[in-house]
């Protein structure tokens, strides 16, 4: 991948959304931690959960051709994990396995191991509301690991 590209779009997360490959079955979501404060991981999906069950999220993912010099400034929330693409088309889905519309591009373009950057504003205080109560924003940046 030679240029950045940006994706972006707020809707339902049904309480999370997750970042895997385009399933050909029904996947088996890594075990989450009891708190679901730090992304759950298996190597294959990344599962982040949302901060109120049923509350709007604004997520923009930035596809790099290379790692960004350091966490962005700004969010209360950054956690570093990573992914591996069996077949390069690593996608963005929200709680219900649907994409949102302004983020139905791939984030890879082929096979491998991604390293993926999730900055986040806002979950901590809708945490245990059924609606958020206030707003809820991710930035979410991947990259090939080389």
């Amino acid at each position: 991948m030679e240029d950045r590209i940006v994706q972006h779009d707020a809707g339902e997360s049904d309480g999370h959304f997750t970042i895997m490959d385009e399933p050909t079955a029904l996947p088996r979501f890594p075990l989450l931690p009891d708190d679901c404060i730090a992304p759950a991981t298996d190597g294959k999906i990344i599962f982040v959960c949302a901060g109120a069950q049923y509350g709007d999220i604004s997520v923009t993912v930035e596809t790099l051709p290379a790692p960004p010099a350091q966490p962005e400034t700004g969010w209360q929330e950054v956690f570093d994990t990573h992914v591996t693409s069996t077949t390069g088309d690593l996608y963005l889905w929200t709680g219900m396995a649907t994409r949102f519309p302004g983020i139905n591009e791939p984030l890879t373009d082929k096979p491998g191991t991604y390293q993926v950057r999730i900055h986040i504003n806002g979950r901590l205080e809708n945490r245990g509301w059924f609606t958020n109560v206030t707003d809820e924003t991710y930035l979410i940046q991947i990259w090939q690991q080389k």
